[in-house]
């Protein structure tokens, strides 16, 4: 696919299993593409998106490194 990607996944995610997330990272390094899991623990599925959490600053993290990396 040759798009940089980062998972970013709640392993208390009882909406989305993280063995989804798990199983297209492993499918994805073995395509070649390069993509990156973060699985953050004691986090649940929605608390990675609502920036009053405390996984928030992972997750903002998470994107800050990546975007350093790019460059």
């Amino acid at each position: 696919m040759n798009v940089e990607q980062i998972l970013i996944h709640g392993k208390l995610d009882r909406h989305v299993p993280v063995d989804l997330n798990v199983d297209y990272h492993r499918r994805a390094i073995e395509q070649g593409d390069k993509v990156r899991l973060v699985v953050l623990p004691e986090v649940e599925h929605f608390m990675i998106i609502e920036p009053s959490s405390s996984a928030w600053k992972a997750v903002t993290d998470s994107l800050e490194t990546s975007k350093g990396s790019s460059r």
